[in-house]
């Protein structure tokens, strides 16, 4: 996997404040941990954005250079990132630092490739139960996806995290029953018309209702009153 350069300064103070003032000079409030050390930093948005329109996406290794420290680069992953709700923009980075001989736990999105069978010949549903697995290993062995094809799949056919194939060395931890992909057939039931409903038709069509007869109408039937 290609690695990727982001550069950070250091940044004193913690909290809304200083945060505050960091995103004012057009840069984002940043937290790097792991591998014993937490630092405060400053990065740049526009970079940082960048290197996340890679095909790794969050998944991409970062070597980052933290300008007026001891000029040691760390490699690092995205952990988390906070955007405003309503112009998307970066708000806060927190990034996680990582060795090339540890493994991690990282979440991988699911592509399907091809139209199944299921669909072409006999009218079903191709429907994307899970679009993403978490698979543990080496930072420099992780997939950007995990392809499947669905071809061959029919109607009824059901794809589960088991039947997933993965490189060497890649362990999948999500749980090996739950449904990647499914074809079924879509069913439409005719809407239910009430018993009230039905009867008003019947009198449109010229069948005479029936007269519920009260004590009334008995007395006037047998001439009395």
């Amino acid at each position: 996997m290609e690695e990727l350069i982001l550069h950070a300064q250091t940044r004193e103070g913690r909290g809304k404040g200083p945060a505050r003032r960091v995103r004012e000079a057009g840069n984002i409030p940043a937290v790097m941990y792991g591998e014993g050390e937490n630092l405060a930093l400053t990065l740049n948005p526009r970079q940082l954005r960048q290197l996340l329109t890679t095909e790794a996406g969050t998944n991409a290794l970062i070597r980052l250079h933290i300008e007026g420290g001891d000029g040691t680069e760390r490699l690092v992953m995205v952990r988390e990132i906070q955007n405003d709700p309503i112009r998307g923009d970066i708000l806060h980075a927190d990034l996680l630092q990582i060795s090339v001989d540890r493994e991690v736990e990282v979440d991988v999105p699911i592509e399907l490739e091809g139209v199944p069978i299921g669909v072409t010949q006999n009218e079903g549903y191709l429907g994307q139960l899970l679009s993403r697995v978490t698979v543990r290993c080496l930072p420099t062995a992780i997939p950007p996806s995990v392809n499947i094809d669905v071809s061959e799949m029919e109607v009824g056919a059901v794809i589960h995290v088991k039947d997933l194939q993965l490189p060497s060395g890649v362990e999948v931890m999500t749980d090996s029953e739950e449904a990647v992909a499914s074809v079924t057939v879509v069913t439409v039931e005719a809407p239910e018309v009430e018993e009230d409903v039905l009867e008003g038709e019947a009198v449109e069509e010229g069948e005479e209702a029936p007269v519920e007869e009260g004590p009334e109408a008995a007395k006037e039937e047998s001439g009395e009153g």
